[in-house]
C-alpha cells in the first residue's frame, strides 16, 4: 500500500492481500456512496455466442443490422439474410431447448417479449460478459465482484461502474463500450 500525502513523502507499506476491504469501504473512504447495484440479468451460453459473432469478421455489422431490421416487427435472425449470426441463433436454439421463439429467448433473458432486449443486446450482454469472465478469473481471490454499480455523493458527479471487484486493498473497477 503507498500513502501519498503530498509534498514528496511517500510512505509504502507491503500489506500484499492481508488486506480485506469491501467495495463499500473504498467508496466510503473518497466520501461516496453505493446508490444502486444491479443483478445481473442474461444467459452466459447466449454472452458467449453474441461475443463470437461480434469478434467475426463482419459479425458486428450483421449483428447491428439484425437490430436495425426490428423496425420492420422484431423477429429472431434469419440465417439466410445473417449468416454470420450462426453462433447466436444456435444459442438461442440451445437456451429454449432445440427450437427458438421470440418469447423462448426474451424468457431466457428475464424479459417478457422480443422487443424488450434491444439495449441488452446492444452494449448489457458485454457488461454479463465481463462480469461472467471476472466471477471465474476472480473467484479464488477477490470478494464477489459485482456490476452495475451506481456511486454518488453530494455536490459531486455520480459515476456508474460495469463490473468491479476487491482483491485486498486494491479496486478494480471496468467499464465497457461495445
Amino acid at each position: 500500500m503507498v500513502i501519498d500525502p503530498g509534498g514528496g513523502t511517500v510512505q509504502q507499506i507491503p500489506v500484499g492481500r492481508s488486506i480485506r476491504l469491501k467495495l463499500d469501504d473504498i467508496v466510503d473512504l473518497h466520501g461516496y456512496q453505493i446508490s444502486r447495484l444491479e443483478n445481473r440479468r442474461g444467459n452466459s451460453l447466449l454472452n458467449h455466442a453474441i461475443t463470437e459473432v461480434h469478434l467475426a469478421l463482419g459479425g458486428m455489422g450483421q449483428w447491428r443490422k439484425w437490430l436495425e431490421s426490428w423496425a420492420n416487427g422484431v423477429k429472431l435472425p434469419d440465417l439466410g439474410e445473417f449468416p454470420l449470426l450462426r453462433p447466436a441463433v444456435d444459442a438461442f436454439d440451445a437456451v429454449c431447448g432445440g427450437s427458438a421463439n421470440e418469447s423462448g429467448v426474451a424468457k431466457r433473458l428475464v424479459f417478457h417479449r422480443l422487443n424488450q432486449c434491444g439495449k441488452y443486446f446492444v452494449g448489457e450482454r458485454l457488461e454479463n460478459y465481463v462480469f461472467d469472465a471476472a466471477r471465474c478469473r476472480w473467484a479464488s481471490s477477490a470478494r464477489r465482484p459485482a456490476a452495475g454499480i451506481v456511486i454518488k455523493a453530494p455536490s459531486r458527479p455520480g459515476f456508474e461502474l460495469d463490473v468491479a471487484a476487491i482483491i485486498g486493498y486494491q479496486l478494480f473497477a471496468i467499464s465497457c463500450r461495445d
